[in-house]
């Protein structure tokens, strides 16, 4: 049995230590994310001058950064989660409309992969939220249209391959209906590679969510999330540095480490690259 990268089990602890501050985010907070301290206005971190009660600093309104991040890891987290679920359900369900059907659908649902892969995402997402207006349903569902193509194309082009099996045509024969055979035969023979472009696709989702929180398009007050965090230590950088640098660091490590777990489960799941 070959053993695991160190670079890849680093990646697996970090992810587990992100998973578990989602989950009990509420509870390893010392205050509350939203309690503010002028008197403590601007602290810095307790290995640079600061104290204990405050062991990554604060921020401009006394805010408590080590709470504050821990609510944002959930927030951004949660988003990019349901954001994820968001597209990959969506493409894999048109691209298995468009092996199915195939004519004019198949056309059309083409048509719109191309489309979304010419145009920048992010000008999409800054029309629409501009448009109609910020609100968290609004803001997770835009995130999940975000990434949809890559499914519909992965789904299109290896139903149409499962569909030319032996096995699929025995069950079409025994009079299986469509919504069967692709819940039960095709989608699980396929399975591995939808979560594997989840992985891989995750980081991109947690950006985009960054980039338009940061623009002041995405979360909203009283929430906080990564991005918004990083906006608003911008103005703070040269002055307290922890408010902007804490949140990217973080940021970066969990786009880091899920990158690498993707890219090695994709190596371990494709034949072709044994």
């Amino acid at each position: 049995m070959k053993r695991w990268p160190p670079i890849i089990l680093l990646a697996f602890l970090w992810v587990a230590l992100i998973v578990l501050t989602v989950a009990f985010s509420h509870v390893l907070a010392p205050h509350d994310y939203q309690a503010m301290d002028l008197r403590a206005r601007l602290a810095p971190p307790a290995l640079f001058g600061g104290t204990w009660k405050h062991p990554l600093g604060s921020d401009e309104l006394g805010r408590d950064v080590f709470s504050r991040l821990l609510a944002s890891i959930r927030v951004s987290v949660l988003v990019a989660l349901a954001g994820t679920t968001i597209g990959a359900t969506l493409g894999t369900t048109l691209g298995f409309l468009a092996a199915h059907f195939r004519g004019w659908l198949d056309d059309l649902v083409m048509m719109l992969v191309d489309a979304q892969a010419a145009i920048p995402f992010i000008i999409v997402a800054l029309t629409v939220i501009g448009f109609f207006g910020n609100s968290l349903p609004l803001f997770v569902v835009v995130v999940g249209l975000y990434g949809w193509q890559t499914y519909a194309r992965l789904a299109r082009g290896m139903a149409l391959s499962v569909n030319r099996r032996g096995y699929i045509a025995a069950v079409v024969a025994i009079g299986a209906r469509p919504i069967r055979v692709y819940l039960r035969h095709v989608l699980p023979n396929i399975a591995g590679v939808l979560i594997v472009n989840a992985t891989i696709g995750f980081p991109e989702v947690v950006l985009l969510e960054t980039a338009l929180s940061f623009l002041g398009l995405g979360i909203q007050p009283p929430l906080s999330s990564l991005g918004s965090m990083l906006s608003y230590g911008r103005s703070y950088l040269t002055n307290a540095w922890w408010i902007a640098v804490l949140p990217g660091v973080v940021l970066s490590l969990t786009t880091l480490a899920v990158s690498l777990i993707g890219d090695w489960v994709r190596d371990r799941l494709d034949p072709t690259l044994r």
